[in-house]
């Protein structure tokens, strides 16, 4: 990941490395990244609560999802087709993948607190 908000992909050999992709990835900044080897995926999570998940090897875009919180942090949970994300309001989202049939989110779990009072 960069500062002016792109990603790039490099191939490293010894001391050496050559840049083989770039793409302008967010429009806000990047603040989390997570790596899936088994399904080729890399995801991103930007502060105007993006979250994109690229195909590392063609570094094609797979699929986005927008939520209304900055992303903290991102894990794929493997050795299934899930991603979990996390945000700044407290919120969980769990989404499906590649190879699903068609990815989507599967849950969301917010940490909203209310507030009783008695008399």
């Amino acid at each position: 990941m960069t500062f002016d908000l792109s990603a790039m992909c490099f191939f490293c050999f010894a001391l050496s490395c050559t840049q083989t992709y770039g793409v302008d990835a967010h429009e806000s900044d990047i603040k989390c990244l997570a790596y899936s080897h088994s399904l080729s995926l890399v995801a991103t999570g930007s502060n105007d609560g993006h979250i994109k998940i690229w195909d590392f090897v063609y570094f094609l875009l797979e699929q986005q999802h927008h939520t209304t919180s900055e992303v903290n942090c991102l894990v794929f949970v493997e050795p299934f087709p899930v991603l979990v994300s996390g945000h700044e309001n407290g919120d969980v989202h769990v989404y499906t993948v590649r190879p699903a049939a068609i990815p989507q989110l599967l849950f969301t779990f917010s940490s909203y607190v209310t507030t009783t009072t008695t008399n």
